[in-house]
C-alpha cells in the first residue's frame, strides 16, 4: 500500500511540472505560477515531469536503479523550485520526501551490491582449498543420527564439500500458537 501511495505522489509530482511547461509554450492559462517562465526553462519543466514519471514506472516494476533517475529528477526539479521560490516552493516537500526514500533505496542497492561481491568472491574461491576425503574417522564426534544419515548417504570417500550455494522457499510460523504460515525466501 505504501508502494503505491509513494507512487502516486511521484506521478502527481511529475504532472505538476507540466504547468511550467503549459505556461511557458502558453498551451493553457497557468494562474498558479505569476512568473513569466521562458521556453528554455519551460523544456526543463517538461524534462522534470518526464523524470519523475521515468522514476516512478521504474519503482513500480521494482527496478533498484530507480533512485538514479530519481536524483536527476530531484536536483533539476528542487534548482526549478529555486528559481520560482514564489511559486513553487511547496514542489519543496515533495522531493524532500523523494529524496529520502531515494537514499534508503540507494542504501539497499549499495548494501546488495557489496553482498552479491562478497558472494561471487567466496563462491570462486571454492575448489582452491584441500581436496580432503571424508571418512569414518571424522564422523566419530558427530551425534548417532548424523553419522547414519553421512555414512547411508554415500559422502565417506568422497572429497569434502567446502562451499554450498542454496536458494529455498518455505512457510514459517514466528510463534508456536500462531495460525497464519508466513512465505518465507532465504539464499
Amino acid at each position: 500500500m505504501i508502494r503505491w501511495v509513494f507512487a502516486v505522489m511521484v506521478f502527481i509530482h511529475g504532472f505538476i511540472h507540466l504547468m511550467g511547461f503549459a505556461k511557458a509554450f502558453k498551451l493553457a492559462p497557468v494562474n498558479q505560477l505569476t512568473s513569466n517562465v521562458s521556453i528554455p526553462a519551460g523544456v526543463l519543466w517538461l524534462l522534470a515531469c518526464l523524470l519523475f514519471i521515468t522514476t516512478g514506472i521504474l519503482f513500480l516494476a521494482r527496478k533498484d536503479e530507480w533512485w538514479i533517475i530519481a536524483g536527476s529528477a530531484l536536483v533539476l526539479s528542487q534548482t526549478l523550485v529555486i528559481l520560482y521560490w514564489h511559486d513553487a516552493k511547496a514542489g519543496t516537500i515533495s522531493n524532500a520526501i523523494i529524496l529520502l526514500t531515494a537514499i534508503a533505496a540507494f542504501g539497499n542497492w549499495n548494501f546488495n551490491k557489496k553482498v552479491s561481491a562478497e558472494v561471487k568472491q567466496m563462491l570462486q574461491q571454492n575448489g582452491t582449498g584441500s581436496k580432503e576425503i571424508v571418512t569414518e574417522e571424522m564422523l566419530q564426534y558427530l551425534p548417532q543420527p548424523v553419522k547414519l544419515w553421512v555414512a547411508n548417504s554415500g559422502t565417506i570417500g568422497k572429497e569434502k564439500i567446502h562451499t554450498v550455494y542454496l536458494k529455498q522457499k518455505g512457510l514459517m510460523r514466528t510463534k508456536p500458537d500462531q495460525d497464519k504460515w508466513v512465505p518465507t525466501m532465504a539464499e
